[in-house]
């Protein structure tokens, strides 16, 4: 019991300890989920690659990838979510950043309703703003939560702006010249 307490102790006072790795040439790949499983199914899956530009500025794009399913309804998706992001700050185990991010998303969808059979594509665009907090828990592994904002262009699939909160994952992967 004891050497367990120890190993955990010292396990945190090492991830308190830690900072990221935001240095110019550091690639970053992550990602964050969302799902909700009311009256049916939804889960969007946005993976991301990003490279620090410069020390603590990234610039990259995500994925979109969307499912939702509810009794006579199906929608699939997918798209880029090209970003910018800037963290503050140095060499602390827990970072803000500020991002700012565009969604292309393109999909389609089919209502059923008893043998008749409904189609539909569609195409999705947005800018949103997103603020967040990312705690490093090794040199290059960062766990965040995001607030975020999106607002969706007139003629988009969606016509209401939208604030949100995420939860997700950040690997960040040091220039080999800085190794």
């Amino acid at each position: 019991m004891k050497t367990s307490l120890l190993t955990l102790i010292i396990a945190l006072v090492i991830s308190f300890t830690c900072s990221g790795q935001t240095e110019k040439g550091t690639k970053m790949i992550g990602g964050s989920g969302y799902g909700s499983f009311q009256e049916g199914f939804d889960v969007t899956l946005p993976p991301n690659f990003g490279y620090f530009v410069t020390d603590n500025l990234a610039a990259g794009s995500g994925l979109s990838l969307v499912y939702s399913k509810r009794n006579n309804y199906r929608n699939i998706a997918t798209g880029l979510q090209p970003f910018v992001r800037y963290y503050f700050g140095q060499d602390a185990p827990t970072r803000v950043f500020a991002q700012a991010n565009g969604n292309i998303l393109y999909g389609g969808d089919k209502s059923t309703y008893g043998e008749s059979e409904q189609k539909n594509s569609y195409r999705h665009h947005s800018l949103g703003a997103r603020l967040g907090l990312a705690h490093f828990i090794t040199e290059q592994v960062g766990l965040e939560v995001k607030l975020h904002y999106n607002y969706n262009f007139p003629g988009s699939n969606l016509t209401s702006s939208a604030f949100g909160f995420s939860f997700g994952f950040q690997i960040h992967l040091p220039n080999s010249a800085s190794m």
